[in-house]
């Protein structure tokens, strides 16, 4: 096993994590071990062993693994809610489940309009005590992980379950087979993983993050300018084009805003590498953004200086040399040289 359990693709994600850390084995015994809950109070971590339909505990005390329920619906992804109670998604099951203090199980979910969920799979808890799951058909296509019976849905869905009501709501419709999710720490965002490619080869693995999930049924005047903008970007990339045109998108946005449009349209461009025109009068989101800066003069506009920016991505922590560049590049433009 590497020393190094990290590969680091972006150097955010140093900010992340300990980089002295070692990556050490605790068990080893399962089929597929998925699921893990940690429970703080007890010392424990419980974790799936799906196709042999139980879930296990990892006593930190100790370092002991026993079993701790067995015949549990080919449980996956778990949970621990505000009030320390586990969150099931049960493959053969076919509900999302809470198993509460005294040991009884309470079935949260189980259809969706009067038809059964597929198998659900991962799942979270907001702070607002809503549940959010997954739902692809991996538990009935096969019987490694459930069993074999047709969806009656036809979709594989992300659904949240209302605190007060108990109410479900599909809020993404349109991946191919959902999968892990989680929520960032402001929870403004959601990340949805999406393992279509196991249905589709055309559905390249994907982490897709939604925003304004909190408006989602919301009509368009009821969104605010900067949520009107990450919508129309979200909806531009979600149709993969092979060329993006995005004129001003920044402008009459608060700082705020801005900076967090141009952090989303740069983990879009990652993630969807998306060849893109953008129209800026600023030099500095020019910088910021552009692999190439086009200069144009006024009307009739002709081309007057190519420059190509040359720091590296991701452009993180970088204020300075992009404040550095954005400068000199305006010199010029003012010099007319």
């Amino acid at each position: 096993m590497s020393d190094n359990p990290h590969v680091v693709l972006d150097a955010r994600f140093n900010a992340l994590i300990f980089g002295h850390t070692k990556l050490e084995k605790l068990w080893t015994g399962a089929r597929w071990a998925e699921g893990p809950a940690y429970f703080p109070a007890a010392r424990h971590l419980i974790f799936s062993d799906i196709p042999n339909d139980r879930l296990l505990r990892f006593n930190e005390d100790d370092s002991t693994v026993s079993v701790f329920l067995t015949q549990g619906g080919h449980q996956n992804g778990h949970t621990v809610d505000q009030q320390g109670r586990l969150i099931a998604c049960e493959h053969s099951g076919r509900i999302v489940s809470r198993y509460e203090h005294d040991g009884s199980k309470t079935v949260l979910a189980s259809h969706y309009q009067g038809k059964r969920f597929n198998s659900p799979n991962d799942v979270v808890v907001k702070s607002d005590g809503s549940i959010w799951f997954t739902d692809p058909t991996y538990g009935i296509d096969s019987e490694y992980e459930g069993y074999v019976t047709e969806s009656e849905i036809g979709g594989s869905y992300v659904y949240r379950i209302d605190p007060a009501t108990g109410a479900v709501t599909a809020v993404v419709t349109d991946m191919v087979k959902p999968n892990g999710l989680a929520f960032s720490p402001d929870e403004k965002l959601l990340y949805i993983a999406d393992s279509g490619i196991t249905h589709d080869p055309n559905c390249a693995p994907d982490i897709r993050v939604v925003g304004l999930s909190d408006f989602a049924n919301a009509y368009p005047e009821r969104l605010s300018l900067g949520m009107a903008r990450r919508v129309a970007i979200a909806r531009a990339f979600v149709v993969k084009p092979d060329i993006l045109l995005l004129d001003e998108p920044f402008v009459s946005l608060d700082a705020e805003n801005a900076a967090r449009l141009r952090t989303l349209l740069s983990d879009l461009w990652t993630s969807r590498p998306t060849t893109t025109l953008f129209v800026t009068h600023d030099m500095r989101d020019a910088v910021e953004l552009a692999d190439r800066i086009l200069f144009f003069s006024a009307r009739p506009a002709r081309l007057c200086r190519e420059v190509a920016v040359s720091l590296p991505r991701p452009r993180v922590n970088m204020d300075e040399a992009i404040e550095k560049l954005a400068r000199e590049l305006a010199a010029l433009t003012i010099e007319g040289r």
